[in-house]
């Protein structure tokens, strides 16, 4: 599942990573990982008891401490800071780019069943996407004076 928002008040900061080897956990400004014992796909493959699990440890990650503010407001001002004055970008568009890279990672590797390595095949994301297009089954029903929520989940199922 991916979740995110900006406009979720009061909002939880709240970050979970899952994968085979354990999961990292972001909360409180904490960072946690959790690291199975074995590999979970292959633990599942050859356990034989009813919910058993193969064990992990928790490891704390140290946070970089970062000075002064952060935030969205803080961040929009140096952007304007960058354009007015010339000052440095803390934060350059380029960043974004790696986000939506992941995102786009995480899509694929569902869609193909299979572990994708970063940076993308572009092409090969655009003709999976494409696919999914093609097949939709979403059709834009909001009239003149309503708006129609609809259920679009399996537009991106297999």
């Amino acid at each position: 599942m991916w979740v995110t928002s900006t406009g979720d008040y009061p909002g939880t900061n709240y970050f979970e990573i899952l994968g085979d080897e354990g999961k990292l956990v972001v909360s409180g400004g904490q960072l946690a990982y959790y690291k199975n014992k074995m590999n979970e796909r292959e633990f599942n493959k050859t356990n034989e008891i009813s919910f058993a699990v193969p064990g992990h440890e928790r490891v704390e990650v140290e946070i970089p401490k970062t000075e002064g503010p952060l935030g969205h407001i803080w961040m929009m001002n140096n952007f304007f800071d960058s354009i007015l004055h010339d000052t440095p970008v803390y934060v350059p568009g380029e960043e974004g780019i790696k986000s939506l890279m992941l995102s786009n990672a995480m899509y694929l590797s569902a869609w193909l069943d299979k572990t994708v390595e970063l940076p993308i095949d572009e092409d090969e994301f655009l003709a999976e996407l494409n696919k999914r297009r093609a097949t939709s089954n979403y059709k834009n029903k909001v009239g003149k004076d309503d708006a129609v929520v609809e259920d679009i989940s399996k537009t991106f199922m297999k």
